[in-house]
């Protein structure tokens, strides 16, 4: 990943992890948490997502207890910005802020 990217990951809230994919690509993670009430008392609400280099494109992987198996796809993207407002969208529709 070029620096010029890591860059923009890291303005846009990503930290820096110390884990690798199998290709020695570095793995940028950002999670968004908060309190959410229900019938049942309060419970936290998470989401993860993690971005990485694979060949040419760039792949965000959604995880947390609020998406839907469908959106916890690796999701590949040919550009960053492409990537960011993707991942902006998924970030919304999960009632969080970017």
């Amino acid at each position: 990943m070029t620096q010029y990217n890591m860059d923009r990951l890291t303005a846009n809230g990503f930290e820096k992890t110390m884990e690798t994919t199998n290709g020695a690509q570095t793995i940028f993670r950002r999670t968004w948490k908060k309190a959410s009430q229900n019938q049942y008392g309060e419970s936290e609400i998470w989401m993860n997502i993690e971005v990485f280099e694979r060949g040419c494109s760039l792949v965000a992987t959604v995880s947390g207890n609020c998406v839907s198996e469908q959106v916890k796809k690796p999701r590949y993207y040919s550009s960053f910005n492409r990537m960011i407002n993707a991942i902006r969208v998924i970030v919304g529709c999960a009632r969080f802020e970017f």
